[in-house]
């Protein structure tokens, strides 16, 4: 100890403490000699050096305190909890999720804001074909900067399982430009050629290969919530191009965001919104 605070200063505490004791119990007296100068420097030096120590080495002793030491276990530690943080958070947000009733409001909107623009028969799907076009939602995520989070799964729900709790970045495709522009995009004929998805579409060569799987059509609305803040975005995809027809977005996005807000499926998001700011605030297993 002598050797990390200096000689001198370790007399003067020798001497002092006796006496400093009297007057202070021993917790305060601890904390100001941890908060003077001198100790916080040494401390500091202290931080740095162990933070270089070889790693050849396991463990320290010092004032009868074993610390043992293993970086590897520590990554593995470390691991284990970010798991349990992200795993808890989509745990809560399903929970909230379903306490909202999201999926039967959005079917609402599917049905009252979307379905009027598709200008061809959808069929129903099956094992034969891939149903022709697919959608979901996406809010910004509360653990992770800059980045979208897949709320639902996609409807319908058999074609597309477990595709909730996935997240993408803001800088991804058609979602991530419509989120950075706060403005609802419709393009009705992508190309699926990997070249243009990696320029165009901010995408990397691994995501182009999985992006779009062909899909040409592609709608993202943002909806806002009353003070007019981008709160989620409706977001669908197709394999025909002008699946929507010739309509204008501010044609389709109107539809929507009306839709949505007399299926009350805005209101619950807002709801589902605080929740997650609040999960992240305190990621804990409950």
């Amino acid at each position: 100890m002598a050797e990390c605070i200096g000689t001198g200063w370790w007399a003067i505490v020798q001497w002092v403490a006796p006496i400093i004791s009297s007057f202070f119990p021993w917790p305060a007296l601890i904390l100001a000699i941890l908060v003077s100068p001198p100790v916080r420097r040494s401390l500091s030096n202290f931080a740095i050096a162990f933070a270089e120590l070889p790693r050849a080495v396991t463990a320290i002793k010092m004032a009868g305190l074993k610390i043992n030491l293993d970086p590897g276990k520590a990554k593995e530690l470390l691991s284990i909890t970010s798991e349990v943080v992200y795993a808890d958070f989509e745990r809560v947000i399903d929970r909230e999720v379903e306490k909202q009733k999201i999926w039967s409001k959005f079917e609402q909107v599917i049905e009252k804001g979307l379905r009027p623009f598709i200008h061809t028969e959808v069929p129903r799907p099956d094992a034969e074909s891939p149903f022709p076009f697919r959608v979901t939602l996406h809010m910004p995520d509360t653990l992770e900067p800059e980045t979208l989070y897949q709320l639902i799964d996609y409807y319908p729900a058999g074609p597309f399982p477990n595709s909730k709790g996935r997240r993408k970045s803001i800088r991804f495709g058609a979602i991530g430009k419509a989120w950075r522009l706060e403005s609802s995009d419709y393009s009705p004929a992508v190309s699926t050629q990997r070249n243009d998805l990696i320029k165009d579409w901010g995408m990397t060569a691994k995501e182009a290969e999985a992006a779009g799987q062909g899909r040409q059509t592609f709608l993202s609305v943002i909806l806002r919530d009353s003070s007019r803040v981008p709160l989620a975005i409706f977001y669908m995809d197709a394999y025909p191009k002008g699946f929507l027809d010739q309509h204008s977005v501010q044609e389709i996005a109107g539809a929507i965001e009306k839709a949505a807000g007399t299926a009350k499926l805005t209101s619950a998001l807002v709801n589902v919104r605080t929740k997650m700011v609040d999960q992240a605030a305190r990621p804990k297993v409950s």
